[in-house]
Formats: structure tokens, C-alpha cells, sequence
């Protein structure tokens, strides 16, 4: 487990920091200009392979994206109270 998050990290951090010349190569590429090869970093600067993950477990499945926590973090902290405007409801 701790290895695939220590992945993530790396990822965003290379995504990070290349974005704005990956932008460029891209620009150019659309605008087809011809003599330029985009460079791409042992293919960890594309987005997809960034996954959301759980901030508290790191679980990568069923991860919500406001919260940026897994569904069963969020029910143990929203029984407990913890998630502000968040209340177990029943009818």
C-alpha cells in the first residue's frame, strides 16, 4: 500500500512540475507546426495515470472527489460528526 502512494506523489509531483511545457508542446502540435517533438518523462506527466485517493487510507477505489476521502471513511466520520453540514438521517 505504501508503495502505490509514495507512486502517486511522484506522479503529481513530475505532472506538476512539467505541465506547462507539456501545455506548450501541445499548443504546438495542434497548430501543426513541424520540427518540434514533444517530450514526454517515462510517461508519468500524463493525467490519467493520476489516481484520486483516500488522504486518510489511501484506498484507491470509490473516492469522492469533494471530500477526497473513500466512502468508508466518510460514513465512520459522518456518524461520529465529524464532516461539518454532514448528519445520519432517518425516517
Amino acid at each position: 500500500m505504501r508503495v502505490h502512494l509514495e507512486r502517486d506523489r511522484l506522479r503529481r509531483r513530475i505532472f506538476a512540475r512539467y505541465e506547462y511545457t507539456s501545455l506548450k508542446f501541445r499548443c504546438v502540435l495542434r497548430n501543426q507546426i513541424v520540427g518540434v517533438v514533444p517530450i514526454n518523462v517515462k510517461g508519468l506527466v500524463v493525467v490519467g495515470r493520476i489516481r484520486n485517493r483516500c488522504v486518510i487510507t489511501g484506498r484507491s477505489r470509490s473516492v469522492s472527489r469533494f471530500f477526497k476521502i473513500s466512502r468508508i471513511q466518510f460514513r465512520e466520520l459522518s456518524s461520529v460528526g465529524k464532516i461539518p453540514g454532514i448528519f445520519c438521517s432517518s425516517w
